[in-house]
């Protein structure tokens, strides 16, 4: 119902370590008539796959295509990333693994000075879990030189909640609640919002979003 150029992102953990149901996902998703576009989870990894985090998003690439990639919105541009360093069986790091840093670091040289960027990435740049609530994910500080210049927004999903933390006047980052609720609540999320979807809309130049439940 929205009007001029939309499409929808889905941040990560399209399937719950059944990674056949990927497969589903995309078959169903074009009936939404838009594109769509997804972002790799933890629970999107392959969990039994030896060798490490690229060896563990091996059979995600074969279904849905490179877990790092960006595309252009108008002028501005929403970059990808893999933020989970996986390592086997469910243990991983949020964060930004060397060749996810160089990616951006390459990319980075083709995006307009004018240009807004959106970070579309599973975990949210600061860390939700009690003991680190204030620390971010392993090498933020990196990947935040990088776009440094440009005002950017994160956004993420991974602990069913909403929050927002605004760094400065160009970095902000906006953590989602789940379409799905929690895990024991399929209405709610964990810290009570109801399931929903997040839309962003900008008009000559100017951003602004809602929450639909």
């Amino acid at each position: 119902s929205l009007s001029g150029q939309s499409v929808g992102i889905v941040l990560g953990d399209i399937c719950f370590d059944v990674l056949p149901l990927l497969a589903r996902w995309k078959e169903a998703i074009v009936h939404a008539g838009i594109p769509f576009y997804p972002v790799v989870g933890n629970h999107d990894h392959d969990r039994s796959a030896d060798g490490g985090d690229l060896e563990a998003t091996a059979a995600y690439r074969s279904m849905l295509g490179p877990e790092n990639y960006a595309f252009f919105l108008g002028k501005d541009v929403v970059i990808v990333l893999d933020n989970i360093m996986y390592d086997e069986n469910k243990r991983y790091k949020e964060g930004y693994a060397d060749h996810v840093l160089a990616f951006v670091k390459g990319l980075a040289r083709f995006i307009p000075a004018s240009s807004d960027i959106y970070v579309a990435q599973h975990s949210p740049l600061r860390r939700r879990r009690q003991d680190t609530t204030n620390e971010k994910i392993v090498n933020a500080n990196d990947l935040l030189s990088i776009v440094h210049g440009h005002k950017t927004m994160f956004i993420a999903g991974h602990s069913h909640v909403f929050h927002n933390h605004e760094y400065n006047k160009d970095v902000i980052d906006q953590n989602i609640a789940a379409i799905c609720g929690a895990w024991w609540d399929t209405i709610r999320c964990t810290d009570g919002t109801p399931r929903g979807y997040k839309v962003y809309t900008k008009t000559n130049g100017k951003l602004e979003w809602y929450y639909k439940p």
